[in-house]
């Protein structure tokens, strides 16, 4: 048996679309990643109130990848909240009014790490979480979005056309 992980973590600045972000050192060739942030918008460790936000996404190729992110106000006079799910990307930044603050997606998957893409510029530097998988034991592996249903029935899933090892 032989599977692998690595955690990283690394500041998005606000470069160009088209910067791209290489990561190695991860000692094998990623198979899947879960990415995300920390919810604040700081690039540094910080405490204290602060406008609600969270950003999760998943990758197991450049083509199937997915994120989730939400996006609250703090201190505002009215409420103002937004939510937002797409497979085009890997992480969305949501700003004030459900825009969007920035778009990062993966470009390769690396000998030894993964390379990302911003696809939309940041506004301002986010630290970003990964955890990449690796190893023989993960052969198959499927990252993708699902409409949840809305009564109380049980829901089954044969989107991947296989048996994942992995699934996000």
């Amino acid at each position: 048996m032989a599977m692998s992980n690595f955690l990283d973590s690394f500041n998005v600045t606000t470069g160009a679309v088209g910067s791209t972000i290489v990561r190695t050192g991860y000692g094998f060739q990623p198979k899947a990643f879960i990415i995300w942030t920390s919810g604040r918008t700081e690039a540094v460790d910080t405490v204290g109130g602060f406008n609600h936000t969270m950003r999760i996404g998943f990758g197991t190729s450049p083509t199937q990848r997915a994120c989730q992110a939400t996006h609250s106000e703090d201190t505002v006079g009215t409420s103002d909240s937004d939510n937002y799910t797409d497979n085009v990307s890997c992480l969305r930044i949501l700003g004030a009014g459900g825009v969007t603050d920035g778009l990062l997606d993966i470009q390769t998957f690396d000998v030894d790490g993964l390379t990302f893409i911003i696809d939309n510029q940041f506004t301002k530097n986010v630290r970003v979480f990964v955890l990449a998988y690796g190893g023989s034991d993960i052969t198959n592996a499927k990252a993708s979005t699902v409409t949840s249903l809305t009564g109380t029935s049980n829901e089954s899933f044969t989107d991947p056309g296989f048996t994942p090892t992995i699934l996000f």
